[in-house]
């Protein structure tokens, strides 16, 4: 196995190693009341409720995250821990940072870092300078998963969440990680734990015309990018305009060549769909114009790592000298 795969496979098993610690333990004592403060709720949704948490030791502001549903055997925890092990996987500038999670009163938490808020907050329309960075970086995001046959399956605004640097400037951060799954079984990178269990529908508004024909045989990364160009097309349209009847070529203030892009994404056919590198250098700001020729070489090398990684994975003889 090489280095990277070895030490994202080391990350993980110690994840369930704690978590496994953390069930069989009794636990007295609620970790959030006797480590952290209550500061505020965040968002709640059909699975789960976020807070934002502040920590007596650091005295730093976290999210925490908690199921709603109640663990019912040891399968169904494996299913609901499938977050944890995707997160634990991948850090990455523009994935939500995951610091620790464990298991308490039936119901699994999440300690995350917090942002200001989700893009869907932001009032439409978006201007083409902000859509521009957010398809950039979590693009970048997706590239990231994609590159180690990684998909998202749950792409929207209120997954893509943001902290506001200046009037226009924002980073952008890709979160709730609970519908990832390898497309090829068990991953080399997330490890014998994260398995893609949760077979659940992501949201329909942003599903690709393909899963809503219930092709689930061409679940690919594909899907993630139908799904970013849905949620840019979203917030492109204001609340009084019917986004299924949008003609994005109509629309103002957005440039021929972002409209293209975005009809790109949009595309019914998968294969014509750009992939997230793509979408990263069609997005790339100018003053990293430059750097083109580095974004290339990037993906040349996490691509001959992702065959490396294939390799380990089929037993096929790899010389020592490859190894690092």
């Amino acid at each position: 196995m090489c280095l990277m795969s070895a030490m994202f496979s080391s990350d993980v098993d110690d994840v369930g190693q704690t978590l496994q610690s953390a069930r069989r333990s009794t636990v007295s004592i609620s970790r959030l009341t006797n480590e952290m403060s209550e500061v505020r709720e965040m968002a709640e949704g059909s699975f789960g409720v976020v807070k934002c948490y502040r920590h007596d030791f650091d005295r730093l502001e976290y999210a925490v995250k908690q199921t709603k549903r109640p663990i019912c055997g040891e399968s169904n925890l494996q299913q609901q821990l499938q977050e944890i092990y995707a997160l634990s996987s991948f850090p990455h500038r523009h994935i939500v940072r995951y610091f620790d999670g464990w298991v308490e009163d039936q119901a699994v938490f999440v300690r995350l870092e917090r942002l200001d808020d989700c893009v869907a907050s932001l009032p439409p329309p978006v201007s083409e300078a902000v859509l521009t960075a957010m398809l950039h970086q979590t693009s970048m995001a997706l590239y990231e998963l994609h590159s180690h046959d990684v998909v998202h399956m749950d792409v929207k605004p209120e997954n893509i969440l943001r902290r506001q640097l200046d009037t226009d400037t924002f980073i952008f951060k890709l979160c709730d990680f609970g519908l990832t799954r390898p497309l090829n079984g068990k991953n080399s990178v997330t490890g014998e734990h994260f398995l893609g269990l949760n077979d659940d529908d992501g949201d329909r508004r942003y599903m690709s015309p393909e899963l809503l024909k219930n092709l689930h045989d061409v679940i690919g990364p594909p899907a993630d990018m139908y799904a970013l160009g849905k949620s840019c097309e979203t917030m492109m349209i204001t609340a009084k305009e019917d986004s299924s009847a949008a003609n994005l070529s109509q629309m103002e203030g957005y440039s021929p060549g972002f409209i293209a892009l975005i009809e790109s994404m949009l595309s019914e056919d998968p294969a014509r769909r750009p992939s997230a590198f793509e979408v990263v250098q069609a997005t790339l700001p100018e003053s990293l114009m430059s750097d083109k020729r580095l974004l290339e070489l990037r993906r040349r090398i996490d691509d001959i790592r992702s065959e490396l990684a294939k390799l380990d994975e089929d037993g096929d003889a790899i010389p020592s000298s490859l190894h690092t």
